[in-house]
């Protein structure tokens, strides 16, 4: 969707925010520096298959090769490099590269981000706040990704590892809820005096997994035997 600032005659891109799966997609990495590992670190996290193509690369790009994670070759890029692609990441520290890579990415109908220089980007890549399964993508669409990081790091102080505890039990309970209140009306007025409830806080102050799950056991034991 394109948006027009007539007060100020700026064509801007507005974003459309979506996760992506991409396990077992080809995803394809230029360049071999520091930001090159990043990207291809988040991107095995996710289960994407990786090629990274670049003259040199650090030697933890070599490591990750070495061990079978990612496939490396030391070249410069070549229009087929592309080649059945899903998605492409250009972070060369050559501009002409950058925007060739993004040209024919484009062209191929390819998603591609250009380090640093949304002007050739289809998409931007957010700093991400990761609790297992709790996932906040901040984003100021390529402004300032140093304000992006700045709010990521803010968020970190108010959902800490206690999110990922309590998500992880609820999703390994949720089958026993499901069976327990086949009622959907029910079984959503349980899970939202759950989230409400005051597990979260104690999670924070040193509840085990087990802990956790034995509360919301007998929660769930209670809500049957009263409300149904």
């Amino acid at each position: 969707m394109i948006c027009h600032l007539s007060s100020i005659g700026k064509e801007f891109v507005l974003y459309y925010p979506i996760f992506l799966d991409l396990k077992g997609k080809d995803c394809v990495i230029f360049g071999g520096g520091e930001i090159a590992y990043r990207k291809t670190k988040s991107l095995i996290d996710c289960g994407a298959r990786v090629s990274v193509y670049a003259p040199e690369a650090i030697s933890e790009i070599e490591v990750l090769a070495h061990d079978g994670r990612i496939i490396f070759e030391k070249k410069q890029y070549e229009p087929d490099d592309l080649v059945g692609a899903f998605l492409v990441i250009a972070s060369t520290n050559q501009g002409d590269v950058n925007a060739a890579i993004s040209r024919e990415a484009q062209e191929r109908g390819l998603l591609v981000n250009v380090v640093d220089d949304p002007e050739f980007c289809n998409f931007i890549a957010p700093s991400i706040l990761r609790r297992g399964k709790l996932v906040i993508a901040v984003s100021t669409e390529g402004t300032s990704p140093a304000m992006a990081k700045k709010i990521r790091e803010d968020l970190e102080r108010n959902f800490g590892p206690e999110y990922e505890i309590f998500l992880e039990v609820m999703d390994a309970s949720r089958k026993k809820i499901q069976e327990r209140l086949p009622d959907e009306a029910a079984r959503k007025a349980f899970f939202t005096d759950l989230i409400h409830s005051d597990y979260l806080e104690r999670t924070r102050s040193g509840w085990t997994r087990e802990r956790l799950r034995e509360a919301i056991e007998k929660k769930l034991e209670h809500f049957v035997t009263h409300d149904i």
